[in-house]
């Protein structure tokens, strides 16, 4: 499933903030459950793929956005992978 923080659409985003956005609940058993960030390195690899496509790029104060052909072609897969489902 096609799954992008609506941050890193609308404004730029660096690593911290998409690996909070993909972070899960660690649980630890009769302990208390904690959020546990997402692997930082997963991300990064996937962002620097996006980059060479021309799909995201640096923005100068920082951070990361999509490009206007990077949103199309994200938006086509996950209309894609919703009319298969439906």
């Amino acid at each position: 499933m096609c799954r992008y923080p609506s941050a890193f659409i609308h404004q730029a985003t660096g690593l911290t903030g998409l690996s909070k956005a993909f972070s899960r609940k660690k649980r630890n058993g009769v302990k208390p459950s904690h959020r546990s960030l997402a692997h930082c390195s997963v991300i990064r690899k996937a962002i620097q793929q996006m980059e060479a496509l021309g799909m995201c790029q640096k923005r100068e104060n920082g951070g990361r956005s999509l490009t206007s052909t990077g949103r199309r072609d994200l938006d086509r897969l996950a209309y894609q992978i919703l009319k298969e489902r439906h």
